[in-house]
């Protein structure tokens, strides 16, 4: 004859088992659906911010030409600034005095 082994399960120790299973699942989809809406809420204020600090920037721009074309030569000087001094040295060698490679 052959002998069967036969497992004893403990059920009220597997139904407490697999409620704590449902409940812990239950708690991480509710805390996995709130990190989302948190992130899926912080980046649409991030969003409204940096199109409030991109229009900031064009009007900036607008001024910063508006200003550049104000600039003139006489307001230049006025603030000190002046054309470049050019030193032309020419300088004249014999040729006797020249480095020159085979000649």
């Amino acid at each position: 004859m052959i002998k069967v082994k036969t497992l004893k399960i403990n059920q009220e120790k597997c139904v407490k088992s697999l409620f704590g299973v449902i409940i812990l699942s239950i708690f991480l989809y509710v805390y996995m659906v709130n990190v989302v809406t948190f992130n899926v809420l912080s980046r649409s204020s991030l969003v409204k911010s940096i199109s409030a600090i991109e229009s900031g920037n064009s009007d900036l721009e607008t001024n910063l030409i508006s200003l550049d074309r104000q600039n003139s030569r006489e307001l230049a000087t006025e603030f000190g600034l002046s054309q470049p001094i050019i030193n032309n040295t020419i300088v004249v060698r014999d040729y006797g005095t020249r480095l020159t490679l085979n000649e």
